[in-house]
């Protein structure tokens, strides 16, 4: 079967034509062919992909017709049948005009992604992403990104990718890892094609977010910011790119000509985004470090630095005293659960079950570093004056003195709990030393 169409782009090995049915076909690169071309090929000049591939239909599909309708004059190529005419500056034109509307340079490039992500923190980039997680192609959405080489992420896992882009956008100073303002980055993920029912397609954006998530776990890149990671759908995030909008916050203010800053530093906008997805904050350790490298750049002539230093050690000392302990209660839980004896496993249970108060520490802990460091800002910032306002310096004596109380539970508990360890080592080794006393006894009564 002889078909037609436009030749859109040359690859060194191949090409990839535009058909007059508005579908882009993978061919073999013939001698003399140039973009703009329309030509003539059959079904055996095809190469056939080695993943199964959707067909990529133009939406615009007025605007295929008519780059594709282009005739001129007859010439004979390396097909051995009629390329129907030469390229001249109009064909070019419209081809360009029938990429830029269809947004298909990803398609040519890849013939196969089934997922959308774009990462926003200005800059921002959009990700074709292939059904195996693997970023197929990767696109500049704004002139800030385009100061950004991120040509050599194609290829690698989406996750790293991402990575990747914040760590760049970082050393370009879009992001400050060493201020006490909050990075957000906003992650969003569409699915491409969804209404054909395709299950496994279906479930990639979550298979997506969920693989980012388990990489911010490990990457103290992805620790130094906080991490908004959202779902949306393909129309969604088509209207975003065609408005130079940002897809993850359209369904949730009026005021969608924003930054991801500016949108995220409005807690009512934060709430909202909460109630349905994914934020994954600056990791406290790396946070509670910053903090005390201000502490100790601070003048020693500011006012009320003391409370400040008091409040701001009680609440770290807090954090990790309960942190510690909850860990120790699960590893011990961890362990005795390998011993396989029952006793054991059941006083392990209940000590992780009282340990998981040490998580309500930590969290309330979290929160007071969180009041601390907006104090902080402020006395950087030069906020009315350097002096700490009274109901600032009210609050952080709250904050001492219920870590303190906090400190002196957890050490109560703590100190406890070894008590209670040596009195079981004590009586293992008692235990231990009757069993070889009676093995003794026993050895001799044989004799």
């Amino acid at each position: 079967m002889i078909n037609k169409g436009l030749l859109v782009k040359l690859n060194k090995n191949d090409a990839i034509v535009m058909s007059d049915h508005g579908r882009f076909e993978r061919i073999i690169l013939r001698d003399n062919m140039q973009i703009g071309m329309r030509i003539q090929f059959t079904d055996d000049d095809l190469i056939k992909s080695t993943h199964n591939r959707k067909e990529f239909v133009m939406n615009a599909k007025t605007k295929i017709i008519s780059a594709v309708a282009v005739m001129a004059i007859v010439a004979v190529g390396a097909f051995g049948y009629p390329l129907i005419n030469q390229p001249n500056e109009k064909a070019i034109a419209q081809v360009d005009q029938a990429l830029e509307v269809a947004d298909v340079i990803e398609v040519a490039e890849t013939m196969n992604f089934s997922a959308i992500v774009t990462v926003d923190i200005n800059p921002s980039f959009k990700l074709s992403v292939d059904e195996d997680d693997k970023v197929v192609d990767i696109k500049a959405m704004n002139d800030d990104a385009k100061t950004i080489k991120v040509d050599d992420l194609v290829g690698i896992s989406v996750e790293n990718a991402v990575e990747l882009i914040v760590l760049r956008s970082n050393v370009a100073g879009f992001i400050d890892s060493t201020d006490l303002d909050d990075d957000f980055v906003l992650i969003s993920v569409a699915n491409v094609n969804e209404e054909d029912d395709d299950e496994v397609e279906s479930e990639q954006a979550e298979k997506i977010l969920e693989a980012i998530k388990e990489k911010a776990k490990e990457s103290n890149t992805l620790k130094d910011v906080t991490l908004a990671m959202t779902k949306v759908d393909e129309e969604t995030m088509n209207e975003a790119e065609k408005n130079s909008l940002i897809a993850g916050i359209m369904n949730f203010t009026d005021s969608q000509n924003m930054t991801v800053k500016e949108f995220f530093e409005d807690e009512d906008n934060l709430n909202k985004f909460l109630a349905s997805n994914d934020v994954i904050p600056q990791d406290i350790e790396n946070k509670i470090k910053l903090m005390s490298e201000y502490l100790d750049d601070l003048d020693d002539s500011t006012m009320n630095k003391e409370t400040l230093d008091q409040a701001f050690r009680a609440s770290k000392d807090t954090f990790f005293e309960a942190k510690e302990q909850f860990q120790q209660a699960n590893d011990d839980y961890k362990a005795a659960l390998e011993s396989g004896d029952q006793a054991t496993i059941d006083e392990a249970k209940e000590n992780l079950d009282a340990a998981e108060a040490y998580k309500d520490q930590m969290e309330q802990a979290k929160d007071d570093v969180e009041s601390i460091k907006e104090v902080l800002k402020s006395i950087y910032e030069g906020d009315d004056s350097s002096e700490m306002k009274d109901q600032e310096k009210d609050e952080l004596d709250k904050i001492i003195k219920r870590n303190l109380k906090e400190q002196e539970k957890l050490e109560a508990e703590e100190q406890r709990r070894i008590e209670k360890q040596i009195k079981e080592e004590l009586k293992r080794e008692e235990e231990q030393k009757k069993l070889e006393e009676q093995e003794k006894k026993d050895e001799e009564n044989n004799v």
